[in-house]
């Protein structure tokens, strides 16, 4: 047996599995630079319809000025909404392609994971606090504009029916809000989650 055949052999082995190793991993790393783009892009869409929302909100405050309650409530949802942006977009900025995050590529799939999963977690609960309100609000607006206080709407507009009625309304919408996330967001989490995988396999 010549051992320095076998022993070239061997090395060329293990050359050829490098570098199968390197290319599988630039691949992935070319196909996760895409899906991270198009999770980044989703999730800003979202960032606009909260802006759009927050811009919204002052101006009908802007034209109800003499409507103190009006403003308040405005007021309110602005906050509201204004810290649902912020939550989001804090998100939004940790989703950045693999060659710009210090690390493995590994590390980097993970912390795009990591953010786009919290970013619709804080999402989910900004619209359990945040549906209640919009609605209770947007049912009762014309009453605002006449000159009803809250307790005055509460006591003419808000019985068992109503409240049960505004229940169910807020767990259809949430099923929706989800089912909605799934359609725009599930298969691109697919994809990043299973690229985590291979990465792990192949490391």
């Amino acid at each position: 047996m010549d051992i320095n055949k076998q022993w070239q052999k061997l090395e060329q082995a293990n050359f050829n599995q490098t570098i199968k190793k390197e290319e599988i991993m630039k691949a992935i790393q070319l196909e996760s630079t895409s899906t991270i783009a198009e999770l980044k892009k989703r999730l800003g869409q979202k960032i606009n319809w909260v802006i759009f929302f927050i811009l919204l909100f002052i101006g009908v405050a802007a034209f109800n000025y003499t409507n103190t309650l009006i403003i308040a409530l405005m007021g309110v949802s602005t906050l509201t909404y204004l810290v649902g942006y912020i939550m989001l977009k804090q998100e939004h900025r940790k989703l950045v392609s693999t060659e710009l995050i210090d690390g493995t590529v590994l590390d980097g799939l993970k912390s795009n994971l990591k953010a786009i999963k919290s970013a619709l977690a804080k999402e989910r609960i900004f619209g359990l606090l945040g549906f209640p309100v919009m609605m209770i609000v947007g049912f009762s607006f014309n009453s605002f504009l006449k000159g009803s206080t809250i307790s005055d709407v509460l006591e003419s507009q808000y019985n068992l029916t109503t409240i049960i009625f505004f229940v169910a309304l807020v767990l259809f919408l949430g099923f929706a809000a989800e089912k909605m996330n799934k359609m725009a967001f599930g298969e691109h989490i697919t994809k990043l989650e299973t690229q985590i995988r291979e990465l792990e396999r192949i490391s």
